[in-house]
């Protein structure tokens, strides 16, 4: 965005991070409403390795976990590189 008058530009960036451990890698990875079976009472303190986090399996909560843990590295790197490549008037990091 680019005022021509004061000759101000302006570059937004959106970054979503996909930290699990942020945003919930317990109600994302465990899959507690389908492994439940209608229990869902228990899925907001479902832990990796409970029965209804993927039935116990750590390997698929490990699995689905490193997941959005590489997306948010890769966001973090592209809004990095993006950053160096704006010519904006002002950069905020």
């Amino acid at each position: 965005m680019e005022d021509i008058t004061s000759g101000v530009n302006i570059d937004i960036f959106n970054e979503d991070s996909n930290d699990a451990d942020i945003h919930g890698a317990h109600l994302i990875c465990c899959q507690c409403y389908d492994y439940s079976n209608g229990d869902s009472k228990r899925c907001n303190s479902i832990a990796r390795g409970d029965a209804y986090c993927y039935g116990g399996d750590t390997a698929m909560y490990d699995a689905c976990y490193d997941k959005f843990t590489r997306w948010g590295e890769d966001s973090r790197n592209q809004l990095a590189e993006k950053v160096k490549q704006s010519t904006a008037t002002w950069k905020i990091e």
